[in-house]
C-alpha cells in the first residue's frame, strides 16, 4: 500500500488538497475515477476515509499524506476548506464508488490490510507448536510439499541456497537468473476487480549489496547495466500504475553503492554512471550520491575526451525518428560540456555547443554559455541566427530565445526595444497580461500613451500599427513575421471586457458585452461565442449596479448547463443558480425566486438528479420531498 500511494502522489494524483478547521486533510484522489479522501486522527492512530471500494486505509489515504508533507516541506500554502465541501459529504455519507462487477467479497489484502482486528489470522490449531513436534525428516517432507504446491516459495528457497554460496561466479549467476526470472513477466493492475501483478525485485536488490559488501562492486554494475535493459523491456509492456517502476528503481538503487565501491579509474565510473544515465528514460537510476564525489579535473577531461569520440559516432536518423535522435544526442552533448566544464576546458564548451546547434537546434544552449561567459553581443547574434533557423511552429524554442534577448536588453535598460518585444507576445497572444505587460514596458520607455492607442485601436479593429509610423514609436525588432500587417475582421472584445473590468468601467464592460450579443438573446451565445467564465465575470462585476441583468445572465448559464442532461452540468448549474437565490433573497424578491424555481421543477420534472440538486439549493429535506 506504500509503494502504491508513493506512486500515487508522484504521478500528480492528488488534487484540491486542504485542511479543515480539525486539522483533517480532504482531497481528490485520481483512482479509476476520483475518490474522495479524508485523513486525520482518530483514537490515537492516523486513519483515512475514503469513497473507493475499499473506504478506509487505502492508497489514495497514503498519498494524500505523503502530498501534503511534500508541500509542507517545499513550504507551500495548504487552504482551509470549509466543513461543508462536497467531498466532507461524501465521506461522511458512506457513498462508495464502486465497480460495475463488484461483489461484497471484495478483498484489498494485497494493499496489507486486514479483515481481523488484530491483524492475526484465526487458525485451530497453533503451527509453532505443531512444527516444534517434528522431527528433522518430516520438517523437510512438509517444506517439499509446500514448495510443490507454491512455486514462488521454491523459488525464494532455491535462491537463498545459491546465494550461500562463495563462489562469485555462482553468485553472478543466481541473480542473472533472477532478474530474468523476476523480469519475466509485466506488471499489471485490473482496475475493476483491483487485483494484479508487481513484479518483487527484492531478492535482485540483496544479491547486489551482498556482492558489494564482498568486495565485487564490479561484477555488481555489470548485473545492473543488464538489470537496467531488462527492467525497461519489462516497464514497457506493464501497465500498472508505474509500481514497476517503482520496483526496478528500487533495486537499480543498489548500483549506485557498486559504483561508490567500484575498484574502476574514476574515468571508468563516471562513464558507467552516465551509460546507465543515458539508458534510462523513467527515472530509475538516481547516481546522485554517486556525482557529490569531487573528481579530479583531470578525470573530467579523460571522461570528456572519450564521449568526445564517442559523439563521432552518431548517425543521423531518418525523419520519424529524428526527435528522438536529436534529444538524445542533445543528452550525450551535455553530458561533454558538463565533463568539459569541470575540466577547465570552457572554450570548448562553446566550441561544441556551436556545432551543435546546426544539428539539433540547440540554440538555446549555446545563447546561455555565451551569456554566462559574459559575451553578451556574440549571444544576441546567436539568438537571430537560432530564430532564423528554426522552424516557427518549434514556439518552445523560439521562445526561449526571445527570453534571453529581453533579458539581455533589460540588463541594457533599453526600455524601447523591450516594449518592442511585448508588443510582439501582445499582437500574437493579445490578452489582458499581455495588454498590462506591454503597457508596464511602454512606460518605463515614456510611450505610454501612443503604444496604448495603438494597442487598443487593434483589439478594436484587428488592425495591427504600422512600423515606423507616427502612430508606432517602437523600434523594430528584427524578429518581426511577414504577417504583422495582417487584418483581422474580428476585435477581441473579450480582452476589451477584460480591460474594462480591470479599470472598473463597470458601463464600458456592459456595453461591449450588450455590443458582442448583438442584441440576440444570451441563450444563442452563452457556450458558444464566449466562455461560460466570461459570461460570469461580466454578471458578478455588475451585480451591485446592475442587479436584475446580472440575475438574467445567470438563469441563463444556469439553464445552459441543466440543458446537458447531466449531474456534472447540474452541479455547475447549482452554482449559479445559487447565485440567483442570493441575490433575489437580497433585494427581498423571495417570490420571484420560488417562482422561477417552481418554473425549472416543472420543465424538468422527469430529471431526477436535477430535482435532489434543486431540493439541497433550498434545503428541502428527503422526506418533505
Amino acid at each position: 500500500m506504500l509503494s502504491r500511494g508513493k506512486s500515487y502522489q508522484r504521478s500528480g494524483y492528488v488534487e484540491d488538497l486542504g485542511i479543515t478547521a480539525e486539522n483533517e486533510l480532504v482531497a481528490w484522489v485520481q483512482g479509476t475515477k476520483p475518490y474522495a479522501t479524508e485523513v486525520g486522527f482518530k483514537r490515537g492512530k492516523l486513519s483515512s476515509s475514503c469513497t473507493c471500494p475499499y473506504g478506509v486505509n487505502c492508497k489514495h489515504g497514503v498519498a494524500l499524506v505523503i502530498e501534503y508533507l511534500d508541500r509542507v516541506k517545499n513550504k507551500k500554502e495548504i487552504p482551509i476548506i470549509s466543513s461543508d465541501d462536497k467531498r466532507l459529504k461524501l465521506i461522511k455519507s458512506g457513498h462508495r464508488d464502486l465497480p460495475d462487477d463488484y461483489e461484497d467479497n471484495f478483498d484489498d489484502s494485497e494493499d496489507g490490510n486486514d479483515a481481523s482486528d488484530d491483524g492475526k489470522s484465526e487458525s485451530p490449531g497453533n503451527i509453532g507448536t505443531f512444527l516444534k513436534n517434528k522431527s528433522k525428516d518430516d520438517l523437510a517432507a512438509i517444506l517439499s510439499e509446500i514448495t510443490e504446491r507454491h512455486p514462488e516459495i521454491k523459488d525464494e528457497l532455491l535462491f537463498k541456497a545459491n546465494m550461500s554460496s562463495k563462489s562469485v561466479d555462482s553468485l553472478v549467476k543466481t541473480i542473472k537468473r533472477e532478474i530474468n526470472r523476476v523480469s519475466d513477466e509485466p506488471g499489471w493492475y485490473d482496475y475493476r476487480r483491483h487485483t494484479g501483478h508487481t513484479p518483487d525485485y527484492s531478492s535482485v536488490k540483496s544479491g547486489l549489496n551482498k556482492l558489494v559488501e564482498s568486495g565485487k562492486a564490479d561484477e555488481a554494475i555489470k548485473l545492473g547495466e543488464f538489470l537496467l535493459k531488462k527492467g525497461i523491456e519489462q516497464i514497457e509492456q506493464s501497465n500498472d500504475e508505474n509500481e514497476t517502476v517503482d520496483a526496478v528503481a528500487d533495486a537499480m538503487a543498489a548500483v549506485c553503492g557498486a559504483l561508490k565501491a567500484s575498484s574502476l579509474p574514476n574515468a571508468d565510473k563516471m562513464e558507467k554512471a552516465i551509460n546507465l544515465e543515458m539508458g534510462d528514460g523513467y527515472g530509475l537510476c538516481n547516481l546522485d550520491e554517486f556525482w557529490k564525489k569531487r573528481f579530479a579535473k583531470n578525470d573530467w577531461s579523460i571522461l570528456a575526451d572519450r564521449l568526445l569520440e564517442r559523439l563521432k559516432d552518431f548517425k543521423t536518423e531518418t525523419r520519424d525518428k529524428e526527435f528522438q535522435s536529436s534529444y538524445y544526442r542533445d543528452k550525450f552533448t551535455d553530458k561533454i560540456i558538463k565533463a568539459l566544464a569541470n575540466a577547465g576546458r570552457n572554450d570548448e564548451t562553446i566550441h561544441l555547443s556551436k556545432q551543435e546547434a546546426s544539428k539539433t537546434g540547440s540554440f538555446n544552449r549555446v545563447v546561455k554559455l555565451l551569456r554566462d561567459g559574459g559575451k553578451q553581443e556574440e549571444a544576441e547574434e546567436w539568438i537571430r541566427k537560432g530564430i532564423a533557423a528554426t522552424d516557427k511552429n518549434k514556439h518552445g524554442i523560439i521562445g526561449g530565445l526571445v527570453k534571453h534577448l529581453l533579458e539581455i536588453r533589460t540588463e541594457k535598460r533599453d526600455w524601447l526595444f523591450v516594449a518592442a518585444i511585448k508588443a510582439i507576445d501582445f499582437f500574437d497572444r493579445p490578452s489582458l497580461e499581455t495588454f498590462k505587460e506591454l503597457l508596464k514596458s511602454a512606460e518605463r520607455a515614456k510611450v505610454k500613451k501612443p503604444v496604448e492607442d495603438a494597442a487598443m485601436n487593434f483589439l478594436r479593429t484587428g488592425k495591427k500599427p504600422r512600423s515606423k509610423s507616427a502612430e508606432w514609436p517602437l523600434p523594430e525588432t528584427g524578429l518581426e513575421k511577414s504577417e504583422e500587417y495582417r487584418i483581422s475582421h474580428n476585435p477581441y472584445t473579450s480582452v476589451l471586457v477584460d480591460i474594462a473590468l480591470f479599470d472598473k468601467n463597470i458601463d464600458e464592460a456592459l456595453l461591449l458585452y450588450d455590443k458582442e450579443l448583438n442584441g440576440k438573446h444570451q441563450k444563442d451565445y452563452i457556450g458558444s461565442t464566449w466562455s461560460n467564465a466570461m459570461h460570469g465575470k461580466v454578471a458578478e462585476a455588475i451585480k451591485e449596479k446592475y442587479q436584475d441583468r446580472a440575475v438574467e445572465i445567470w438563469k441563463y448559464l444556469a439553464e445552459h448547463h441543466i440543458g446537458f442532461s447531466n449531474p456534472q452540468s447540474y452541479t455547475q448549474a447549482a452554482h449559479y443558480l445559487r447565485k440567483v437565490q442570493k441575490t433575489l433573497e437580497a433585494a427581498k424578491k423571495s417570490t420571484e425566486w420560488k417562482q422561477y424555481l417552481a418554473v425549472l421543477r416543472a420543465e424538468n420534472k422527469r430529471k431526477t438528479r436535477l430535482m435532489e440538486i434543486l431540493d439541497s439549493i433550498t434545503g428541502k429535506t428527503i422526506i418533505e420531498g
